[in-house]
């Protein structure tokens, strides 16, 4: 094994014997990571406005968002 693989390898069981259920490989789908297991996980979005024209699109959307998933919820729930 090459001294990444090992890296990995000695990480995840780092991971498992300190009770750490998940655990990333990063992002990308480089045939190595199969070699491990696991699923395929979408990766999520982190938004850093840098202007007042930024924070209020990130505010509206986190909004719309919030909005979207209690109109969700409440659907269900009828």
């Amino acid at each position: 094994l090459s001294p990444g693989m090992v890296l990995f390898v000695k990480s995840i069981e780092w991971a498992q014997e300190n009770g750490i259920r998940n655990f990333s490989l990063g992002a990308g789908l480089q045939g190595y990571k199969h070699r491990f297991g696991g699923v395929l996980q979408d990766a999520r979005k982190l938004w850093v406005p840098t202007n007042l024209g930024g924070r209020t699109y990130v505010t509206a959307l986190h909004a719309k968002q919030l909005a979207e998933s209690m109109l969700e919820r409440s659907s269900t729930k009828a």
